[in-house]
């Protein structure tokens, strides 16, 4: 498994966050190099690939995806990273809703198909899903480790 996150997982995640794959053929290439490799470890060949992932404590590539945009979504909103922070913005409204106090982010209606997997317009849709007590981590490996025990 080493050897699966140091060499293959690398080349499957390489700016992911910013290229987001969102056909089903893009994902199944890319998911169809992991189940490749889980297959080539002896002893769990034999096993379907949703088991060979839980045995090697490994995500589907959807999963993985998601999890890089609720890391670059956190980055952002707090500050830490150096992208612009104008590409997520806060609900602007002043009337309080579950949103709002929850610290959701407004969605952003794309203005033809070509934006609608950018990641400004999946990034509230992912951080939408990302409990309050994981948003109000003060670091990013913090926010990296609620986020997978979520």
């Amino acid at each position: 498994m080493s050897l699966f996150r140091t060499f293959v997982r690398p080349h499957i995640e390489y700016a992911m966050p910013a290229w987001i794959p969102h056909q089903v053929n893009h994902l199944k290439k890319l998911e169809s190099t992991q189940r490749w490799f889980t297959r080539q470890i002896p002893g769990i060949s034999h096993l379907d690939h949703q088991s060979r992932y839980n045995v090697c404590g490994l995500q589907s590539v959807q999963a993985r995806c998601d999890r890089g945009i609720a890391i670059e979504s956190f980055k952002i909103i707090s500050g830490i990273g150096s992208t612009n922070k104008i590409q997520l913005q806060p609900h602007d409204h002043n009337y309080e809703t579950r949103g709002r106090s929850d610290g959701n982010l407004e969605h952003v209606k794309p203005n033809s198909d070509i934006r609608k997997y950018s990641f400004a317009v999946r990034a509230p849709i992912v951080w939408d899903t990302v409990n309050t007590l994981t948003r109000t981590s003060t670091t990013i490996n913090g926010f990296k480790n609620a986020y997978d025990t979520m």
